[in-house]
């Protein structure tokens, strides 16, 4: 619940910042204020102390739509363990034990 309305402020503070860039900007329109509400009537739904009902998203567990799931290890982008055996011929972890001068 507390990540409901965590999430729900976000969404809100950005709701907020669009809406002042378009007025300061002088693109507030018809279409624009339409999809304010919009965004609007979504964040009450999301917000776990409003709850309004929506037509389209009350199928949906909202604690479950937040919750971003854990990426697999084959889509992160980090090197393979393989790419870190290949190491110089020659290196202090190939080699400690070489000749000191």
């Amino acid at each position: 619940m507390a990540e409901r309305l965590h999430k729900t402020h976000i969404l809100r503070q950005y709701i907020s910042t669009f809406e002042e860039f378009v007025s300061r900007n002088g693109e507030v329109n018809e279409e624009i204020t339409t999809k304010i509400e919009w965004a609007k009537a979504k964040a009450d739904w999301l917000d776990p102390f409003v709850s309004k009902e929506d037509q389209y998203l009350d199928s949906y567990d909202k604690d479950e739509l937040i919750q971003t799931d854990c990426p697999k290890k084959d889509t992160w982008n980090y090197p393979s363990y393989s790419d870190y055996q290949s190491t110089p011929k020659y290196s202090f972890w190939s080699n400690p034990w070489r000749n000191r001068r």
